[in-house]
Formats: structure tokens, sequence, C-alpha cells
């Protein structure tokens, strides 16, 4: 096999079922690096495109940061977008940005790709937690602007949903009401996924809920809480919910799923500063094929 033909079989073989485009970190697990072990783990080809380098996530300290340029970041997608034409990754997941102007390439990308083949978009509005935005405030507002209308699902923690609605978010009663809010504006949305709503929001003495929101309905997944939250939890949970709705399309069941596995693998962990990842996860199911 010769010419066009080969080339297209030779770019189906390496195919990625997912794009995940977020931060990186050489110890611990957050962004790509505690998305990745996921997707390997249910038998996922996934690809990863970095907005950020660290040596660590800064829960270990200060360090240097390495952002990616915009440019470098649009050249990628391009070239990735070529490469691809004949079959598309069937999903797209985004996390964190480390600039504003990143934003715009990945969401021409996210734009394009949807137009070509309807790629399913998780959004992961990572801005901030426990009442600070940890990023400027020109990075939220490209993201409520520019990947907000493109996503399928979006996975927020609590500040964040209370941020993208702009009503405060302390009850499970607020994120059903929040998460509302956003799919009455956002045609394409189909759901919310409110995680890490604690004790004091509604969820009882000592629980912590995730909620997925819907047009027709609000399901809370309630659990134990930990005393203290754990870094990349949410990272993990975002790819849970990705690598399980891509098996059957059922988003109930993939968000109940990844409530329940984040939650035994946090009981698991010691360190506030990140799950292992792929260890926990062989101990608490074998591979699969999806």
């Amino acid at each position: 096999m010769t010419g066009k033909n080969a080339q297209i079989v030779a770019h189906k073989s390496f195919q990625p079922d997912i794009l995940a485009i977020q931060s990186a970190v050489m110890i611990g697990a957050v962004g790509n690096d505690a998305a990745m072990p996921v997707y390997t783990h249910f038998r996922h080809k996934a690809a990863r495109l970095d907005t950020v380098r660290l040596a660590a996530h800064p829960g270990f300290g200060p360090g240097f940061t390495d952002i990616t340029d915009a440019k470098v970041l649009a050249a990628l997608l391009s070239d990735f977008a070529n490469l691809q034409k004949d079959a598309m990754p069937k999903a797209v997941q985004t996390g964190y940005f480390g600039a504003a102007d990143q934003i715009f390439p990945v969401a021409d990308f996210i734009l394009a790709s949807q137009k070509e083949s309807d790629i399913f978009y998780l959004f992961d509005p990572v801005l901030g937690d426990a009442g600070k935005l940890y990023v400027d405030q020109n990075i939220a507002d490209a993201m409520q602007a520019k990947l907000l209308p493109l996503a399928n699902i979006i996975t927020p923690n609590a500040f964040e949903l209370g941020l993208l609605a702009g009503q405060p978010v302390i009850s499970l009663a607020d994120t059903e009401k929040a998460g509302q809010q956003i799919l009455s504006h956002q045609p394409r949305l189909q759901a919310v996924f409110a995680t890490g709503i604690n004790a004091s929001s509604g969820a009882g003495e000592g629980k912590i809920a995730d909620m997925l929101i819907t047009r027709d309905a609000a399901i809370p997944f309630v659990h134990e809480s930990k005393e203290k939250g754990i870094s990349g939890s949410g990272d993990v949970l975002s790819a849970l919910v990705l690598a399980n709705y891509l098996k059957d399309s059922d988003l109930a069941k993939a968000c109940g799923s990844a409530s329940k596995t984040v939650n035994q693998m946090i009981k698991k962990t010691n360190s506030p500063l990140g799950i292992d990842v792929a260890n926990l996860l062989w101990q608490l199911s074998p591979s699969q094929e999806l």
C-alpha cells in the first residue's frame, strides 16, 4: 500500500480517542499527569498537549513555570488536525491554562473539530477553589467566553460553578440552581457535573457530594468527606468521566462511576499533594477494555 491510502491507514493506527489539553508536572499527579494514567488504564489511546510545565505541583513549593506560547499551541494543534483529518479524536478534555491567549487557538481547534466530526468536549474550568481565583481574571473571562459555549459537559468545583453562574454556591440547592442557570444559556451544553460540595453546603454532616445537573434532573452522589482535599482529584475525576462516557454515552452512569472511584482513591491517599493514580486504579479495579 502506497501514497495517500498508506498514510490514512498509518494515521488511523495511531489515532487517539482523546486529546487532553492541560498542565504537566514532573512530580505528582495533576493535569495531564493525573489524566493520562486513567486513559491508559482503561485502554484509551490519548494524546496530550501541555499548557504549562512545572517540576511539581505548587503545593510542593514555589518553582519555575514554563507556559507554552500560544503560537506554539496553535502550530501543534494545526499539525495535529492535519494529521487526523481522516479520523478525529472522539473527545477533547481541557483543564488548566497558563495564559489567556492560549485559549483562543484551543477554542478554534475544538470548534473546527466539532464541525468536522462533532467530537465530545469536556471542559474542566480550572479557575480556583476555596473562594480564591488562582488564575488571572482574563483567563477566567476567556474560558467563559470561548470554551464554555463549546462544551458538552463541564466539571467545576463549587467555587468555579459560582463564578460561571454569577451566583454563590453554598448548598446542594444552590448547586442545582447554578447548574440550571448555566444550562439555560448554553444550548450545546448537556450537563454540569459539580464537584466537592462540602458538609456545610447541604450534603450532611461529615459528607461531601458531587452533583450531575441536566435539563431534566439533578443527581447527587454523596460520600464521607475527608478533612483535607487532595490535589489533582478533580483532574482524575474529569478523566474518569470521559473514559466512562466513551464506553456507552451514558452521562449519569459515567459521572456516578467517576464520583465513586475518586472517592475511593481519596480515602486511600495519605498526602494532600496528589493521588497515586495508576497504582490505586489497579487496586480498585482491573484494567478493562472500554
